[in-house]
């Protein structure tokens, strides 16, 4: 599981992935963002779940991530 609260650390994080090709390993990685924004700069990448909270304050990231059902996303 990744949180992301910005847009910014989102890019960043996407070209190093890029940058050593680890794009695949993101197939078994859930995504929480803080907004729609921030889900839109990751959503090319191949995630198990790309999830985002309702509001766009930490608060509403940490319940998103509360809520996920443990056998679903299981690690």
């Amino acid at each position: 599981i990744i949180l992301f609260f910005s847009a910014r650390t989102a890019q960043i994080f996407c070209k190093l992935i890029a940058e050593k090709g680890l794009q695949t390993m993101l197939q078994s990685v859930v995504s929480i963002n803080i907004s729609a924004k921030v889900a839109k700069t990751i959503d090319k990448w191949p995630w198990k779940a790309i999830l985002t909270a309702k509001n766009p304050t930490q608060d509403a990231v940490l319940e998103c991530l509360s809520k996920l059902d443990e056998d679903e996303f299981s690690i």
